[in-house]
């Protein structure tokens, strides 16, 4: 992973392994990005770590959305466990839980929405997610919202017909 101009990458066991094994990437929006790397070609990898080793901002619970795999990982409080098969990799959007819904990971790029989204918003009041990002023309467009109400994953799927620095986007709850 490389870092985009307004992130930060670092490698949270650079010093402690031949071959790290996990980088974090975070944003100035405090979006943040784990990858684990299993760096045997045969054998699956475990590796269990924890938030504040990875360099997570501190929060009581943490949910993660599957790049690769397209899908919801779950949610974890103290200890982060994966199984990465080998010569692979696990790519991790993860957020600390909040009391309403929020912009967990996009379709865009791997990076989940760090260089895809350009600002996200709630309003209480009127129960809408809304926010900008940056689509490209005829490319399906997905927003994948953790709604604390059902422990759940929200997909919502936009088809842009032309590329836009600005495409306005909002989600009702």
């Amino acid at each position: 992973m490389v870092p985009a101009e307004h992130s930060r990458g670092t490698v949270a066991d650079l010093f402690s392994k031949d071959f790290p094994e996990i980088w974090h990437l975070t944003d100035s929006s405090g979006r943040n990005i784990v990858a684990f790397y299993n760096w045997d070609e045969r054998d699956p990898l475990k590796i269990e770590t924890t938030p504040q080793w990875i360099g997570l901002p501190k929060a009581e619970e943490y949910v993660a959305f599957d790049y690769w795999g397209d899908t919801f990982f779950g949610s974890f409080s103290d200890k982060l466990s994966v199984e990465v098969p080998g010569g692979s990799c696990l790519v991790l959007a993860v957020q600390p839980v909040k009391e309403h819904p929020i912009l967990l990971s996009t379709s865009q790029h791997i990076t989940q929405g760090i260089v895809d989204v350009v600002s996200v918003a709630w309003n209480g009041e009127t129960k809408t997610l809304s926010g900008v990002s940056k689509v490209i023309a005829n490319d399906p467009y997905e927003l994948r919202i953790y709604d604390p109400a059902t422990k759940d994953i929200r997909r919502v799927m936009f088809a842009p017909t032309e590329s836009s620095d600005s495409f306005e986007w909002s989600v009702l709850f």
